[in-house]
Formats: structure tokens, sequence, C-alpha cells
């Protein structure tokens, strides 16, 4: 591990005690709510978003990770601007699931426009300790 501040910045995205993966994933929304498939860009084949049952909740399967130590984040560009941002409803790095609800200005579920896309970044550690 480093032992200076700042040293940190010549590592690889790894650390001393389990392997972590960063994976980016791309969903471009299609009518009704729909997500084009294949998905715009993804890092691992194994990455799936399909639409949920109710209002901009939107389904995610992933590489299982080894321990529910874990990051997820989503990020939403809409150029409408109905949809204001999202957050993991449910996340389950172990058995590589969760799921995203979008929502509008006020903080209500809300459908995003044909067009409009959200980006999901997982940090997963995928090895027990070493």
């Amino acid at each position: 591990m480093s032992t200076v501040a700042g040293e940190v910045v010549y590592y690889d995205l790894k650390s001393g005690k389990r392997d972590r993966i960063l994976l980016l994933a791309r969903a471009t929304i299609a009518a009704a709510g729909a997500v084009t498939q294949p998905l715009a860009w993804a890092d691992d084949p194994g990455i799936t978003i399909v639409k949920g049952g109710t209002a901009g909740l939107y389904l995610i399967t992933f590489p299982k990770g080894t321990e529910p130590s874990a990051l997820a984040s989503v990020q939403v560009v809409s150029a409408a601007g109905a949809v204001k941002g999202g957050y993991f409803a449910a996340f389950d790095p172990v058995a590589g699931t969760g799921s995203v609800q979008l929502v509008d200005a006020t903080g209500t579920a809300a459908d995003p426009a044909v067009g409009n896309w959200f980006t999901i970044a997982l940090l997963l550690s995928m090895r027990k300790d070493l």
C-alpha cells in the first residue's frame, strides 16, 4: 500500500486484499421506457438492463461479486429534463442483481423519454481475501 499521500494515483484499481473490478454499462431508452438491446455499451456481456414493472424502474443483472462490500452508481442523461436523477433501489453484489429507480424533480418515479439514457458504474470485489 502507499506510504505517502498521493501515491495511489500510480496504482491499478486493486486492493492489497481483494481484486476489484469496475464495470460500466449504458442503457438507451426506446419506446414505452424499454431499453434498446443490445446495450449501447457494457464492459461485460453478463450485464443486462431491462424495464421493470413500474414507472422508471430498471432491473439489472451483472457478474456476481464475492462479497457484499461494493459500490454502485447511476447517472441519467435526459435532454428534455423530465427525469432528473436515479438511485439504486436494490443492490446485491453477491447475487449479481440490482434495480435502478429513475425520478423527476419532485422525486416521483418517472419513465425517461425515448433517446434518453443512463449509465451504471459498479465496483465489485471478485476474489476473497488472499
